[in-house]
């Protein structure tokens, strides 16, 4: 680092620019949602969480004065470092980058990662969830994080309802969503059709009947389908086995993340040999 710079995560490129700059209303854009495949990412963690996943940082906005600990301006320098550019703004305007009280003082547009069908190599006892219908991102971001803790294979997403690469996704998988593999697949028709062609089994989860889990053979290359969280899985669905996870109490269901994870582990136990 040039010997000018003062202090670690103020880079000598960074230029001081306002609200009415385009970069700026870009990143205002891409945190409403507006600009399919990229990410505004905001405070410490996101961004530790965006280098550990290799992510590319497109923008990294920055205001120096506001990264208190070394933690955070050395993190700052090294986002820097891969973003293609950086900007500094004033506290007021990172703010704007925030749902929080504070800002850290670093926000950043990430690119999120796209993965195709063909591309995907899929091993013998592949574990794979199929999301039908999930209407909440915080939902879908525990599920992906709960399939990280699994080791599951990959999500597919299909009669999409909720923005499945947007901020809530990220952080309720805590930033998972960036490493998870994930396809949207149009309708549950071309789901089943591209998981018969790859001889994946498929199971039903469903609250009110099925095989109980744990009598349930989820070994194998094994898709297990989450319908809405309402109206459960579409009729799509309907021919194939259930598995259910029994209701002792008041309540009729789990919350589908909830029950996402009884059966991702149940599953995962399968092939361990727990």
């Amino acid at each position: 680092m040039p010997a000018s710079v003062a202090r670690p995560g103020e880079p000598q490129r960074a230029q001081q620019i306002g609200v009415s700059h385009a970069e700026v209303r870009h990143g205002l854009a891409v945190r409403r949602g507006h600009v399919p495949g990229r990410l505004l990412i905001d405070g410490v963690w996101a961004h530790q969480a965006a280098i550990d996943a290799g992510a590319h940082f497109e923008t990294v906005f920055l205001v120096p004065e506001l990264l208190h600990t070394t933690e955070a301006a050395l993190l700052a320098e090294q986002c820097t470092d891969y973003a293609d550019q950086c900007y500094r703004l004033s506290s007021k305007i990172i703010q704007r980058f925030s749902d929080r009280d504070r800002s850290d003082g670093l926000a950043s547009i990430i690119e999120v990662p796209r993965w195709r069908p063909d591309g995907l190599r899929l091993g013998p006892d592949a574990l794979i969830v199929v999301a039908d219908g999930l209407q909440s991102p915080g939902n879908i971001g525990t599920v992906i994080r709960t399939m990280d803790a699994c080791r599951g294979d990959l999500l597919i997403m299909t009669n999409v309802r909720a923005r499945p690469d947007g901020d809530q996704v990220f952080r309720g998988s805590r930033g998972l969503s960036l490493t998870l593999p994930q396809l949207i697949i149009q309708t549950p028709e071309q789901v089943i059709g591209w998981l018969g062609d790859r001889a994946v089994s498929i199971m039903v989860a469903d609250a009110n009947g099925g095989v109980p889990y744990p009598r349930s053979d989820l070994r194998g290359p094994t898709a297990i389908v989450l319908g809405n969280e309402r109206y459960g899985a579409s009729d799509s669905w309907r021919d194939f086995p259930r598995v259910q996870v029994p209701m002792l109490g008041r309540a009729d269901s789990l919350n589908v993340a909830v029950s996402a994870g009884v059966l991702l582990y149940h599953a995962r136990s399968q092939r361990e040999r727990w």
